[in-house]
Formats: structure tokens, sequence, C-alpha cells
């Protein structure tokens, strides 16, 4: 994908009704799914996404990852519940458990740990990383003709 698509991306007209109605419809126009999930950091598309299930004519779960103002991990955890009561498989062991993946791709149990409470809020460093502008005193002009 080029500067173009991207550019194309930015500029062009968001269809978000045509998008979630592909998805929602299989080829024959009959419902394709039973549950929409938004991964994210916050359900913005909820509204908009019920909108276009109402014209629809369709009752379809619509389900957060995340929250705003909502702990992430009790989100997630929440987020498999949910799963798990509209009949997902969701293995409620490894869900609950402590485990890491690591470097390698492999996952393995990782010691129980507690959730820390007390860490310092993030001092945000609000330094500059823009090149400094150069003052005139450092520049040489070179004379040029002016023309009238």
């Amino acid at each position: 994908m080029g500067a173009s698509y991207w550019a194309k991306n930015l500029t062009d007209t968001v269809r978000f009704s045509v998008a979630l109605t592909g998805i929602v419809l299989d080829d024959m126009n009959e419902q394709n799914v039973d549950l929409l999930v938004e991964i994210g950091l916050h359900p913005a598309l909820k509204g908009p996404s019920r909108l276009v299930l109402q014209s629809l004519k369709f009752e379809i779960p619509y389900l957060a990852s995340l929250t705003r103002e909502a702990p992430d991990y009790e989100g997630l955890l929440a987020l498999a519940g949910q799963l798990y009561m509209h009949g997902y498989p969701i293995d409620l062991v490894s869900t609950n458990s402590h485990q890491v993946v690591g470097a390698d791709g492999v996952v393995s149990s990782a010691p129980a740990s507690r959730k820390l409470t007390n860490l310092p809020s993030y001092s945000w460093d609000h330094a500059r990383y823009w090149a400094r502008p150069v003052s005139s005193e450092t520049i040489d002009f070179v004379p040029t003709a002016i023309l009238s």
C-alpha cells in the first residue's frame, strides 16, 4: 500500500454503513454474523453500528473490548464472560490464569502476581524534539540582484 492508498483513506468519504452491511449480510442478503465485537480503546462505533443494524432490522449483540474510564483488564475479562454467555467457547481457566507469551511465541505460566495500585502517575515529558529555528545571524546571506 503506497502513499496514494493512505491519502485516499484520509480524503475520501467513509462508507461505514456499506462496509458494516457487507459484514453483516452474506451473498444471499441473509444475516452473516450473530455477534459484533469492537476492538479498540472505546466502543466509538457502537452508536453508528446500532443505526445500521436497526435499518437492516437485525438485533445483533454488540460487545466492546475496552471502555474509556474502565480498567482494561476488567474490560477484557468482561468481554470474555460476555462471549461465554453468548455460547462462544472460552477457556475460562486460561482466561483467569497468569500466562505470558515469550519472545519465541511460546505460552508459559507466569508467577502469580498482584495488581499494583500505588504506582506514580506518568510524568509527561514536555520536551520538544523539533529542530530549533536558525537565527538570521548564523545564516550567510548572499546578495542578490533586486529586479525593479
